[in-house]
C-alpha cells in the first residue's frame, strides 16, 4: 500500500501508546546528531545548553547547533556515526510554507528550533524484596518451616500442596486469600516459609531482613504503608476450598486465621555512641508493639481472578502496591456483608496483600533492617515467606477510598508518573467519597466531535474512574484536585485553566496556580468521575518589521477568548503598555507604533484567559 504525500497528515498509529508525527504538511521531525560524532564522540550525554533557540550556522537556515547538538539536515543520511553516538528527534516548531517565507509558520519554522532536551537516565529496576538474612536466631519450625533463606524475595505465587490428592485434588495450587501457601514451591525444590517458635530457654526466635534500597518514609505511598510483610493467613470460608474451586462460589465467614508475630525497624548502625557495626543488638530499634503484626490480614493473593470467566487469570498481582487497611473490618465480616471470595479479591485491586507497616508511626525516616519475632504465648507460630518495600502509585492504578477515612479527614492519595518518578505528583485530597471505591485515573485522548475545545491548545486529557463493586448505587467520588504543572513554562502553567464534559459542552473548573511550584489545585472540591482537559494558550510569535515612514508594525495571531496585552520598553527592564484587546476570534491582529524607531526598542506580549469559559 502507498502512501501519497496527500494523505501523509491523515494517518493514525496502530498503538496510540505509540509517538507519532506524520508532519508533511504541518511541522515535522527534525533530525539531531552529537556535535562530532563522525571523528569521535565523548559519553557524555549531549546537553543543548542554556540557549532557549538553537543558532543557525549559515543564512539558509537549514544547518546549525544547539548546544551539543547539531542539526542533522536531511535525516541521517548525511552524517557519519560510530557507535554510541547520540542521535535525537524532535518537531519542528512550525510549518516550513514555501510560497510564504513570511508567514508565523515559517519563521517559527527557521528561528524556533530545538535540540531534545538532555534525556532521563533511567535507573536499573531495584529488588524491593528483602536482599539477604542479615542475623537470625532459633532452630525454627520443623521442615521444610526451618529455611531462613525462605522469607527471601517475593512472596509465594503458586504452591505445591502434598496433601491436595487426599481430597481428589491436583497438588498445583495458586496462593489465595482463602488458600494460604504452604509447604514447598511448585517443584518442591524451594522451602517457602519460616515458622517462628520459641527457644528452648523460651526466648524469642527471630530473623533479621536487610533491605537494599532501605525503605523510605514517603508520604506518597498507598494508604501511608511503607513496607509489607507477609505470612501465611487466609481468610474464613465455607467449606473445602482447593485448587479447582470457583471463587465466585466460595463464601466469606467471620474473621481471618492469624499467628501474629512482632515486627521491629531498625535503621542499621549509625556510628552512634555505644553502636557497634557488627552487633545489631547495638542499633536503634524501634517496635511495633502495638501491631501491626505480620501474618495477619491481608491474606497473600497471587494472581487477579477473572469474575467474567469465574476462573484465575494470568494477570499477578502487585506485591509492591499494599491493600487499604481500612477494609480489615469489611473483609473479615464476610457474611455480614454476603462477601464472596472474589468479591474480597476485587477490593485488593490488583494488590497482592501482605501485612502493611508506616514508619512514621515509630518515629523514623528510612529503616534498612526489618526483624521478626515471637514470644510466647501471643506472638508463637505464626510463618514468614516475604518482606517487600512499597511503590508509589502510578497514573493508572487503582486505589481504595473509604468513607471512614475521609471523615477523619486524613484520605489523600497520590499519583506519580511510572516514567518519570521524579516529577511531583497528582493529588486528591478526599472530601467525600460513597461508603467504599475504587478510583483510577485513564490517561486518554478523544477524537469524538464534541470533545473539541477551540480555546487554547490541549496539553493532555484524563478521565477519572470510579466503581463501587457490589452496589447499584452511583457512587460518589469529591475532593481537591491538585495537578503539577513544572513541566510547561511558567507563563503557560499560570494561565492554564481545567475543564471537564459536562454532557454536551466543557465546563471551566477553577484553580489556582501556585508560581514557585506550579502546583495547580482546584479552588472547591470535584466530582472525580468526568472526562476532564487541561487548556493552555498557544504561543504566540510576535512578527516585527519597519514601515516605510520608519514606523514599527507588529503583527501576531490571536485566540478567540484571550486577552492580549502589548507592552514596549527601552531597556528591557522598564515596560509600558501599548494597548490591551479581548480577542473575539481567532485572527491576526496588527498594531502600528506611532513613534518612528530611534534606537533599540523591545516588544512582548502578554496573553491571559479573559474571566468567562
Amino acid at each position: 500500500y502507498v502512501v501519497g504525500f496527500d494523505q501523509a497528515d491523515q494517518l493514525t498509529p496502530l498503538d496510540p501508546a505509540d509517538v507519532f508525527w506524520s508532519g508533511w504538511n504541518g511541522p515535522f521531525w527534525e533530525v539531531w546528531t552529537q556535535s562530532g560524532s563522525s571523528s569521535g564522540i565523548s559519553a557524555a550525554v549531549p546537553d543543548r545548553g542554556s540557549s532557549k533557540y538553537w543558532t543557525p550556522s549559515d543564512e539558509s537556515g537549514f544547518s546549525g547547533s544547539h548546544g551539543d547538538w547539531e542539526l542533522g539536515g536531511f535525516g541521517l543520511s548525511g552524517a557519519t556515526l560510530q557507535d554510541g553516538a547520540w542521535v535525537g528527534l524532535s518537531v519542528a516548531a512550525g510549518s516550513f510554507l514555501y510560497l510564504e517565507p513570511d508567514s508565523a509558520d515559517t519563521l517559527a519554522y527557521f528561528n524556533k528550533k530545538q535540540a531534545p532536551r538532555s534525556p532521563k537516565i533511567v535507573e536499573q529496576q531495584v529488588n524491593p524484596s528483602a536482599r539477604q538474612v542479615d542475623a537470625f536466631e532459633g532452630s525454627f519450625g520443623q521442615d521444610p518451616y526451618n529455611d531462613t533463606q525462605a522469607v527471601l524475595g517475593f512472596p509465594a505465587r503458586d504452591f505445591y500442596d502434598p496433601f491436595a490428592e487426599l481430597e481428589g485434588d491436583s497438588p498445583i495450587r495458586k496462593a489465595s486469600i482463602v488458600d494460604a501457601p504452604y509447604y514447598k514451591s511448585l517443584d518442591e525444590s524451594e522451602n517457602l516459609l519460616l515458622t517462628l517458635l520459641t527457644q528452648p530457654d523460651d526466648s524469642p526466635e527471630l530473623v533479621i531482613l536487610e533491605m537494599d534500597p532501605p525503605v523510605l518514609d514517603d508520604p506518597d505511598h498507598p494508604y501511608g504503608v511503607d513496607f509489607l510483610v507477609f505470612g501465611n493467613s487466609f481468610l474464613a470460608s465455607e467449606g473445602y476450598v482447593g485448587g479447582a474451586s470457583n471463587l465466585e462460589e466460595v463464601q466469606l465467614t467471620q474473621g481471618a486465621f492469624e499467628e501474629p508475630l512482632l515486627v521491629s525497624v531498625s535503621p542499621g548502625f549509625q556510628g552512634l555512641e555505644g553502636e557497634s557495626a557488627s552487633d545489631w543488638q547495638s542499633w536503634r530499634w524501634e517496635s511495633y508493639t502495638n501491631g501491626p503484626f505480620a501474618d495477619t490480614m491481608f491474606p497473600t493473593q497471587g494472581y487477579e481472578w477473572d469474575s467474567t470467566e469465574a476462573d484465575w487469570s494470568r494477570v499477578p498481582t502487585d506485591f509492591t502496591l499494599p491493600v487499604n487497611p481500612e477494609l480489615t473490618d469489611f473483609l473479615q465480616n464476610g457474611s455480614r456483608y454476603d462477601l464472596t471470595a472474589a468479591d474480597a479479591i476485587a477490593w485488593y485491586s490488583g494488590s497482592g496483600g501482605g501485612t502493611g507497616f508506616d514508619l512514621s508511626a515509630v518515629g523514623l525516616r528510612e529503616v534498612r533492617y526489618i526483624q521478626v519475632s515471637s514470644s510466647f504465648p501471643n506472638f508463637y507460630g505464626g510463618e514468614i515467606d516475604a518482606a517487600v518495600s512499597v511503590r508509589p502509585l502510578y497514573l493508572g492504578d487503582r486505589v481504595v477510598v473509604v468513607a471512614a477515612e475521609v471523615l477523619r479527614g486524613d484520605a489523600m492519595s497520590s499519583f506519580k508518573s511510572a516514567s518519570d518518578l521524579s516529577q511531583l505528583s497528582w493529588k486528591i485530597q478526599w472530601t467525600d467519597v460513597s461508603e467504599r471505591i475504587k478510583f483510577q485515573w485513564a490517561i486518554e485522548k478523544w477524537t469524538e466531535p464534541e470533545s473539541d475545545l477551540a480555546l487554547g491548545s490541549t496539553e493532555f486529557e484524563f478521565r477519572g474512574v470510579v466503581e463501587n463493586p457490589g452496589s447499584d448505587l452511583v457512587p460518589v467520588a469529591k475532593g481537591f484536585l491538585s495537578i503539577p504543572l513544572d513541566h510547561l513554562n511558567p507563563g503557560r502553567a499560570t494561565s492554564s485553566r481545567l475543564y471537564y464534559w459536562n454532557t454536551d459542552s466543557w465546563e471551566r473548573i477553577d484553580w489556582d496556580v501556585d508560581p514557585t511550584t506550579l502546583m495547580a489545585t482546584t479552588t472547591q472540591p470535584i466530582a472525580l468521575d468526568k472526562r476532564f482537559r487541561i487548556v493552555t494558550l498557544p504561543d504566540s510569535l510576535l512578527v516585527i518589521h519597519q514601515t516605510e515612514d520608519s514606523k514599527i508594525e507588529i503583527t501576531f495571531e490571536t485566540v478567540a477568548g484571550v486577552q492580549y496585552q502589548l507592552m514596549w520598553s527601552m531597556d528591557g527592564v522598564r515596560w509600558e503598555i501599548l494597548e490591551t484587546w479581548l480577542a473575539e476570534s481567532n485572527q491576526e491582529q496588527t498594531y502600528q507604533t506611532e513613534t518612528t524607531r530611534e534606537r533599540t526598542m523591545f516588544f512582548r506580549l502578554q496573553e491571559d484567559f479573559a474571566n468567562q469559559n
